[in-house]
């Protein structure tokens, strides 16, 4: 057992560095370096509490906004959970065990971030996932944007990705850091947009048994 763990986390480590590596030439890039800045700071729970309130502001109706608010305020409740669990794992950033990769160059902070415990899982992961695991229910939910839904799924995901591998660039997690964050951070999204789901097709299906249809209407 104990050799297997070894070589997940010999592995963790050739492609943190592998990733870390391919971040420092893309920084290296003037035009992509600010834009990777930002993405990194999309994690960040005031950014994604000012981002989804804005996107929930938006909505015409009073109620769909405040059950939108609520649906965030579970998310943020959840990951805050979640993330608790890192204290609980506590294992060590990537800045403290290949530190010898760090002195020697071959490994980066590209955002000037420093740390040394709770590495496992990625916060800024979760909470990008949970955010567009929400917003990719609203999309659903909404029918002016119904047909949107594959276009908003191929732009909210692949950026929450985006999210996770500018940690593992920033030098602050692992790619398994990352993945279990993601996984936790769609758990947390679907688990705080799953009862407003419910509801709403519970409404449906009254609406449809209530409907007398064109048949009973005619006789």
């Amino acid at each position: 057992m104990a050799s297997i763990l070894e070589q997940l986390q010999a592995w963790d480590n050739e492609a943190f560095l592998a990733i870390n590596r391919w971040f420092q030439r893309l920084n290296d890039i003037p035009q992509v370096s600010p834009f990777l800045d930002m993405v990194n700071g999309l994690g960040n729970p005031y950014t994604v509490l000012l981002i989804g309130g804005s996107v929930a502001c938006l909505v015409p109706r009073l109620p769909v906004a405040f059950g939108r608010f609520g649906e965030l305020t579970i998310i943020a409740l959840l990951v805050i959970g979640v993330t608790r669990v890192k204290v609980l794992i506590g294992r060590y950033r990537p800045q403290f065990e290949l530190a010898g990769a760090f002195e020697r160059g071959d490994a980066v902070a590209l955002f000037g971030e420093r740390g040394v415990l709770n590495s496992m899982p990625s916060g800024h992961t979760t909470l990008a996932f949970a955010l567009a695991a929400m917003f990719y229910a609203w999309t659903c939910r909404s029918e002016r944007l119904q047909h949107r839904r594959r276009f908003i799924a191929l732009h909210v995901f692949p950026l929450a990705a985006l999210v996770g591998l500018c940690r593992i660039g920033g030098g602050m997690h692992y790619l398994s850091d990352v993945i279990v964050g993601a996984g936790l951070g769609l758990l947390c999204g679907w688990a705080a947009t799953r009862p407003a789901a419910l509801i709403l097709r519970r409404r449906a299906a009254r609406g449809q048994a209530s409907d007398p249809g064109p048949e009973s209407v005619a006789g």
